[in-house]
């Protein structure tokens, strides 16, 4: 997000409002793709202003009652991550299966290209029906009498408080406790179809977008050796960071969202750090370990650890040494 909640302090228009959608000329923008510089005096409301009954998590603590709706809006997504479009997909799923309403998401215009892809490979798959990009005109987002629904952007006091995917059906309006588990976990992509690898492989996705979340570059080294070793396979991977020769990697092979997922779906084991290869390992059921790093890792992984073919490794506080200790426990497993 370019504008945070202390730069738009002094916009009287803005500030009881931050995390909603912004309204200006009877369009509405997602706060993702305005820059600070076009934040000027009150040029921007809320989109509470002109929909006041327009479902926030912040803002509307009631439970949307969905055996009347009809027509379902969604303004800018479950964030910018590709695994939490994954995980809220999951729950549109439960939401179309359940009540059969018409749901069309409105994305913001700065979405990243693999994270739009999840989208649209809902739409392929029947669970949404349509998505369109932010800006877009509030009284088409208001038509036909949808119930609207503001995740511009889901952030602050809940963000690590229980599972992830309960807050965001709590953002949906939902009843987390009343959704069944199958839809809590994205078991959704196991609809996509796949050609089978001409080979097998183990995969290791040793990088994250967040540095601190990838593994130092001899500890990816090592868990290659180790993950060789232990399936007696190829490992495949998406970085140039590691010198080995059972390793190769593929990142040429991965253009796409679905690619990405394929080759997830393909291989015979899973080993990957907190990226959006954990939910889809997860959703799909390959047998996974993921290495996690933040102190509230259990938030984003809840329901996966029931799952016998699904294992963590902490790495606590990110120092190299712990790295080697978490990956120590797969070579503890050739013993």
């Amino acid at each position: 997000m370019n504008t945070t909640a202390a730069e738009l302090q002094g916009h009287t228009g803005h500030t009881p409002y931050v995390g909603t959608a912004w309204l200006r000329d009877g369009l509405v923008f997602a706060p993702y793709d305005v820059r600070k510089e076009q934040v000027q005096g009150d040029a921007f409301v809320s989109i509470r202003t002109l929909i006041p009954n327009c479902h926030h998590l912040d803002f509307s603590p009631s439970l949307i009652d969905y055996s009347k709706t009809k027509v379902l809006h969604i303004l800018g997504g479950f964030s910018q991550g590709m695994g939490d479009a994954i995980m809220g997909v999951g729950l549109l799923q439960y939401i179309k299966a359940h009540f059969g309403c018409r749901i069309r998401v409105f994305l913001a215009n700065t979405m990243p290209s693999f994270v739009y892809e999840i989208y649209a490979l809902a739409v392929q798959e029947r669970i949404l029906d349509a998505i369109e990009l932010l800006p877009a005109q509030a009284d088409h987002i208001a038509a036909n009498d949808a119930t609207v629904v503001d995740l511009t952007d889901l952030f602050g006091h809940r963000f690590r408080d229980g599972a992830i995917v309960d807050m965001y059906a709590t953002a949906l309006g939902l009843d987390a406790s009343q959704i069944p588990v199958e839809y809590k976990k994205p078991t959704w992509l196991k609809k996509l179809r796949f050609a089978s690898a001409d080979q097998p492989y183990s995969l290791l996705v040793s990088d994250s977008k967040e540095d601190f979340k990838s593994m130092p570059d001899a500890v990816a080294v090592r868990a290659a050796r180790t993950i060789s070793l232990r399936h007696a396979l190829p490992v495949h991977g998406f970085t140039n960071r590691i010198a080995h020769d059972t390793f190769l990697n593929i990142s040429a092979t991965s253009t796409s969202a679905r690619d990405f997922i394929r080759i997830i779906a393909n291989a015979a084991h899973v080993y990957t750090v907190d990226t959006a290869a954990m939910h889809i390992a997860a959703g799909l059921g390959v047998p996974t370990t993921a290495f996690v790093v933040t102190d509230y890792w259990s938030s984003w992984c809840h329901y996966y650890l029931n799952e016998p073919a699904f294992q963590v490794h902490t790495v606590t506080g990110g120092a190299e040494d712990e790295w080697v200790t978490a990956v120590a426990k797969i070579e503890n497993r050739l013993n």
